[in-house]
């Protein structure tokens, strides 16, 4: 497979998002975080459990295999690579499974070959005060495209929410002729399957309104626990 040259690459994700004043704001993962699949992660922690697995071990691993995945996918869309990456650092189970999800976005990427234009693109939304890294944006058969990675177990909707932020991000600091018309989530699976969903931009506007609930909900939250915080001093005469 060939990488696409001259890729405007944003510069990755930052530790913390600021925003034009110096002042940290929220990420569209962390809002996303606070309300997809809660169900979904208890029934799987209490599998673990039964299994005899600490699930938080079982949880950082298979997120350190994703974001080594994850690294490996940006390197190749804006500087291409001439053999498979190092994964080295990681155990040797998840090297394996790196190496199945790598690949099986070698084979999405030589069927399809789109046109990575943009890559690791940090946006922060002044009107929103949020914040979200694109992975990154091009030419999918033959439609401008917003494009994201996953190696997780499935698609969820906090994918398909966060996705449609991005979109929402994306096209308040670009040009209308710069929008995109279809919204991808690439999951290369760390067992080597592929799951490619693709949507319009009419199929993602409930998504994009539920964004904006949940960050409604999120910003309700603060307030929420000083009213219980309060309520609690109120009743034990604590400071």
């Amino acid at each position: 497979m060939e990488p696409t040259l001259a890729v405007v690459r944003g510069g990755g994700r930052p530790d913390t998002y600021k925003n034009a004043t110096g002042k940290r704001v929220v990420s569209i993962t962390t809002v996303t975080g606070r309300y997809d699949n809660k169900e979904s992660l208890i029934a799987w922690a209490a599998k673990e459990a039964r299994e005899g697995r600490d699930y938080k071990l079982t949880r950082d691993l298979a997120a350190s295999t994703g974001t080594a995945v994850h690294d490996a996918i940006e390197r190749f869309v804006s500087f291409g690579a001439v053999a498979d990456p190092d994964f080295s650092e990681l155990g040797e189970e998840q090297q394996v499974q790196a190496m199945l999800a790598y690949r099986a976005f070698g084979r999405w990427f030589a069927s399809e070959q789109p046109t990575i234009t943009h890559a690791e693109m940090p946006i922060v939304n002044e009107r929103l005060q949020v914040a979200g890294t694109i992975d990154a944006f091009g030419i999918l058969r033959g439609k401008r495209t917003l494009l994201d990675w996953k190696t997780s177990n499935g698609i969820y909707a906090g994918h398909v929410v966060q996705v449609a932020a991005y979109g929402l991000l994306w096209e308040e600091s670009h040009d209308k002729a710069e929008w995109p018309e279809q919204y991808a989530i690439l999951r290369f699976g760390k067992d080597g399957t592929l799951h490619d969903r693709v949507w319009t931009p009419d199929e993602m506007r409930v998504a994009r309104d539920a964004f904006e609930v949940w960050l409604a909900a999120y910003r309700l939250d603060a307030p929420l626990q000083k009213l219980l915080r309060q309520q609690r001093q109120a009743e034990t005469g604590e400071e």
